[in-house]
C-alpha cells in the first residue's frame, strides 16, 4: 500500500502546485493585458499587434508549468512531467487558455477593431474545453480545436485575405490529431479525488 500512497500523495503535491500555478498565471495575464492596453497605441505595438499577441499567449502558456518546474517538491519524487500529464492540469491550463483568449478579444475590440471571427473560433474552442472537461476525452480538443494564435499569425501574413485559412485549419487538426493521439495519449483516470490500492500484480487499482 505504501507505492499507491505515495503514488497518490504525489498527485495531492500536484494539484496543489497547479492551483498556485494557475492563480500565478491568471494574475499575470491580468498584468500582461493591462500593460498592453495602455500601450495600445504605441506606433510598434499598432503594426505588429498580431505577431506580438501570439507570442505573448504562448509565454502565458507556459507560466503555470515553469511555475511547476520551480517550486516542486523534489523529495516526494513528483516531476514536472507527471503534473502536466494529470487531468486536472489539463484541464485547469486549457480553461486558462480560453480565458486568455477572452482577454485577447477584449484588448482588439478596445484598442483595435471588434473582431467576429476571432469570438467565433474562442467561443469553438471554448465549447471543446467544456466537453473535454466533463467527459476527460481529449478527442474533444481535437474536433474544436485551438485556432486561436495560428488565426493571430495569419493575420499578420496575409491580413484580410482568407483564401489559405481552409489549408492554416487543415494544417492544425492533423497536428491536434498527432499531439493527442499518438504524442501525448494519456488516459486521465488517476486523480486525487480517487481512492487506489495496490492489486494481486503490483498494480494501482483505482476505486471510485
Amino acid at each position: 500500500m505504501d507505492l499507491c500512497d505515495d503514488f497518490y500523495n504525489e498527485r495531492i503535491i500536484c494539484k496543489d502546485l497547479t492551483d498556485k500555478g494557475e492563480l500565478t498565471r491568471y494574475m499575470t495575464t491580468l498584468l500582461v493585458f493591462y500593460i498592453l492596453i495602455i500601450c495600445c497605441k504605441n506606433k510598434y505595438i499598432k503594426k505588429y499587434i498580431y505577431l506580438i499577441l501570439p507570442l505573448v499567449l504562448m509565454v502565458l502558456d507556459s507560466v503555470d508549468a515553469r511555475f511547476i518546474t520551480l517550486f516542486i517538491n523534489k523529495s516526494n519524487n513528483t516531476t514536472h512531467l507527471s503534473c502536466t500529464g494529470l487531468f486536472n492540469y489539463q484541464k485547469s491550463d486549457k480553461i486558462c487558455d480560453s480565458f486568455s483568449y477572452l482577454l485577447a478579444y477584449i484588448f482588439l475590440a478596445i484598442c483595435f477593431k471588434v473582431d467576429n471571427i476571432l469570438l467565433f473560433l474562442i467561443l469553438y474552442r471554448i465549447i471543446g474545453v467544456i466537453l473535454f472537461s466533463l467527459t476527460k476525452n481529449s478527442v474533444w480538443l481535437i474536433l474544436f480545436f485551438d485556432f486561436i494564435k495560428e488565426y493571430f499569425i495569419y493575420l499578420f501574413i496575409f491580413s484580410n485575405n482568407y483564401m489559405y485559412i481552409p489549408l492554416f485549419v487543415l494544417g492544425k487538426i492533423v497536428f491536434e490529431y498527432y499531439w493527442h493521439t499518438i504524442k501525448n495519449s494519456t488516459k486521465y483516470v488517476l486523480e486525487p479525488n480517487n481512492n487506489i490500492e495496490l492489486n494481486s500484480h503490483g498494480y494501482c487499482n483505482v476505486i471510485n
